[in-house]
């Protein structure tokens, strides 16, 4: 199973009740922040993986359930 997290900045949701937020892991030294248009290619890579990996019916299942704006980021027909 591949389980894909892209987040947006503004984009938050509140936590139901008990759960605990995640923990942030910090950078390796030497590793370089990616600017907004690397990250979104890297994340429309993800995208078409993940559409090659779970046939096209359950990838629209999955995309489906996305707010609009991620609609830039995933591969066309």
């Amino acid at each position: 199973m591949v389980v894909v997290f892209v987040v947006f900045p503004g984009r938050r949701r509140s936590r139901p009740k008990g759960r605990q937020a995640a923990a942030t892991l910090p950078v390796p030294a030497g590793r370089r922040r990616r600017t907004a248009a690397e990250a979104s290619e890297h994340a429309r890579a993800v995208f078409a993986t993940l559409r090659e990996a779970v046939g096209d019916e359950e990838y629209f299942d999955v995309t489906a359930q996305l707010p609009p704006d991620y609609g830039v980021l995933l591969p066309g027909p």
